[in-house]
């Protein structure tokens, strides 16, 4: 045999042996994967039914905004910080109580309660609908899974389809806020004007109330006419820089790629198209290619290029603006600021000119300036409040491509998820609670293992033909005749015995077992039958002077046996009486006596033993058990071979290693171990023998014509 094949062979043994354990061991496996399925859908049928409704929204990219990050594999699992935000905006916590206030949740909370405690209730509430919440986005595409769970199912589908409702009217918000922003500047300058032109008329009709009106000289006209040119251009002048400011504030609160001149821009136009035909090719090719085939690495490398050439362009772009807006608006302050210098200067001319009449002009010409200043402001805001609003319109890109539905199945518990999980774990830890029983049971369960650990010969394995409490049902011939399993077992026990000294057979063979009960009196009473079927005159001695069997098993009459003929009180070959068996004589124990040890170890015992040995061919003697005593150790020393009977799957291996060193100690070579009761209890028998199966075997034989005889 190869190497390789030895190490197949080693293989196979090894698999049989598992196989062999979870065949022992089967109760175990079945008892606990019942017990654990039972178990776990006991739980999920106890368990509280939780529907998940589940709405779909496509988040488009944004009008005149490019995406940099390609969703295709050009990293792979991992979103655009953009498309980021609007995932985490959807699990936020002010999105929450917003669905809380549109659902009037909040209406069952009682109005007595102080602001402070209501606004904590409805947190508390906004962070129960979070933690039965899930956003999910799916790879490789712009769609997002809003999943809500309730033991409600029409309640989980109306408060998934808020949370969506919620979230695009919040995102619609957010687009007008920076025109919101430049709208609240001009409120802001509005609210200043108001306030000096209210100033302005008040001391305009204070002053024409104290003085009287009267006619201007050339001069003074010529004086007033410059003062309201100055006036006129120091409005326009206002009204430019205030456009210039608001303009570059909300330049501020936009990005670069949000600019006019970058999104009008044919370069950005032309580089944008470019990198969109890129990212529909790598698209296409990835469902064919794999993201390091080297047409998609090309690929990706030339849309990153040109995805940072964008980039430069559009801060290049941007940078430029801001800086040209910040000059303009810097340049108008300028020229408001020297236009207002001369309208001061005006103002002390005509006030030396005409104190009266041309400060009362002038302060008409102020207050006409200012109005039209606020009425032009106020255009102005409309305008940017009109544009916010339509702003964030214009610019959603949040789209409902599935509303949740009414659940008709509950989402938890799954029941038939749980039924395959309670038997995926019962069985595993069914089969690995079987190994740790099988490696925690120290008795000896099979021949190979009994040869390996006490270095002795098995003779053979016997199956088990007793009942559990050791009481023998019928005669060992029933067994013979009817058991066909049971006569080769014991067929093949005579055979090794035989064969152990072909020449010169053991005539004197002693039958023992370590503990009571292990069915060394049904075997030493089969082997004594086998070998008289075999045409060989042989006794059956009892040497168990305290609890013998033998003459029960052969339905002896009379009460003399052994312990008779030890204590004087009848003849030896008067003791001994034939069988029903042809060939086959019993000698039984006799009444117990007080003092079985000193019988058996007497000089009147080996005698015997020596007077039988001449009479008979085969001398089978059924010694006690050794635990305790010694009356197997006497009878196996008057023998020329010991036989150990154990119980497979239940006698130890420490109480077997024991009863062999004894033996050993006292100079007694064990010849052999007989394996009793193979398949009580899930020993392996059939692992053995299945030659039977194909009706393989020697035959049978009758009392009156026994083969060989």
């Amino acid at each position: 045999m190869t190497y390789k094949e030895e190490e197949n062979f080693s293989e196979e043994i090894s698999f049989s042996q598992l196989m062999e354990v979870l065949r022992r061991r089967k109760n175990i496996v079945l008892i606990f994967l019942i017990f654990t399925v039972l178990v776990i859908m006991a739980l999920t049928f106890m368990k509280t039914p939780v529907y998940e409704a589940k709405s779909t929204i496509l988040i488009e990219r944004e009008a005149n905004v490019l995406i940099f990050k390609d969703l295709f594999s050009i990293e792979a699992g991992k979103w655009d910080q953009k498309f980021n935000s609007y995932v985490r905006m959807l699990h936020s916590r002010s999105l929450a109580k917003r669905v809380v206030k549109r659902l009037k949740m909040d209406s069952k909370i009682s109005r007595d309660l102080p602001p402070e405690k209501r606004q904590e209730t409805i947190s508390k509430m906004a962070s129960s609908l979070l933690s039965r919440l899930k956003v999910i986005p799916i790879e490789n595409t712009r769609l997002v899974v809003v999943k809500f769970r309730d033991t409600n199912p029409k309640r989980a589908a109306r408060i998934a389809n808020a949370f969506v409702d919620e979230f695009i009217q919040f995102t619609v918000e957010l687009k007008g806020e920076s025109a919101k922003r430049a709208a609240e500047y001009l409120s802001q300058q509005i609210e200043r004007l108001r306030k000096t032109l209210a100033e302005k008329e008040k001391e305009l009709q204070k002053y024409s109330q104290r003085k009287d009106l009267y006619y201007l000289t050339d001069k003074q006209n010529t004086i007033i006419q410059k003062f309201a040119q100055l006036n006129r251009a120091y409005t326009q002048a206002q009204i430019n820089r205030v456009n210039l400011e608001a303009n570059y504030r909300e330049l501020l609160s936009k990005s670069f790629d949000q600019f006019p001149n970058v999104v009008k821009n044919p370069l950005i136009i032309s580089l944008k198209s470019e990198y969109s035909k890129l990212e529909a090719q790598y698209k296409q090719k990835s469902a064919i290619f794999k993201p390091d085939y080297p047409e998609m690495k090309s690929l990706r490398s030339r849309m990153e290029a040109l995805k940072t050439r964008i980039e430069k362009e559009t801060r290049a772009l941007g940078e430029e603006a801001l800086k040209n807006a910040r000059a303009k608006y810097l340049a108008a302050l300028k020229t408001e600021q020297s236009l207002k210098k001369l309208v001061e200067e005006q103002k002390k001319q005509m006030a030396t000119a005409n104190k009266s009449g041309i400060y009362y002009n002038s302060l008409k010409i102020e207050v006409k300036n200012l109005r039209e200043l606020l009425a032009h402001l106020t255009k102005k805001q409309k305008e940017s409040i009109l544009s916010a609003n339509l702003e964030g319109m214009r610019t959603s890109n949040i789209k409902v491509v599935d509303r949740a539905e009414v659940p008709f199945y509950p989402a938890s518990p799954n029941r038939k998820k749980n039924l395959l999980l309670a038997i995926l774990f019962g069985l595993t830890a069914g089969v690995l609670l079987a190994f740790l029983v099988d490696a925690l049971d120290t008795s000896v369960k099979d021949a190979e293992e009994a040869e390996k650990l006490f270095k002795v010969p098995v003779l053979g394995l016997a199956p088990n033909m007793e009942v559990e409490d050791g009481q023998v049902e019928t005669s060992p011939m029933d067994w013979m005749e009817k058991n066909f399993s049971f006569s080769e077992r014991i067929k093949t026990i005579t055979t090794s015995i035989l064969l152990s000294s072909p020449e010169s057979p053991p005539s004197t063979i002693a039958i023992t077992s370590s503990l009571p009960g292990e069915g060394k009196t049904t075997i030493a009473s089969s082997i004594a039958v086998s070998l008289a079927a075999l045409g060989k005159k042989t006794l059956i001695l009892d040497g168990d002077l305290r609890k013998g069997k033998i003459r029960d098993i052969f339905k002896i009459p009379g009460e003399q046996g052994l312990s008779s003929v030890l204590a004087g009180n009848a003849s030896l070959m008067g003791s001994i009486l034939p069988t029903q068996i042809p060939l086959l004589y019993a000698l039984p124990s006799g009444p117990t006596p007080p003092n079985p040890v000193e019988l058996l170890s007497s000089d009147r015992m080996r005698k015997i033993i020596e007077t039988l040995t001449r009479e008979f061919k085969f001398i089978i003697i059924d010694t006690p058990p050794m635990v305790g005593i010694s009356d197997p150790i006497i009878l196996s020393s008057l023998s020329q071979k010991t036989i150990l009977v154990l119980w497979a799957g239940k006698t130890s291996r420490k109480v077997v290693k024991e009863s062999l060193d004894l033996l050993r100690k006292n100079g007694i070579k064990p010849m052999g171990i007989v394996l009793n009761r193979i398949g009580y209890r899930g020993t392996g028998y059939k692992k053995y023998y299945r030659y039977e199966e194909y009706g393989y075997g020697y035959g049978g034989y009758t009392r009156s014509h026994p083969p060989g005889h």
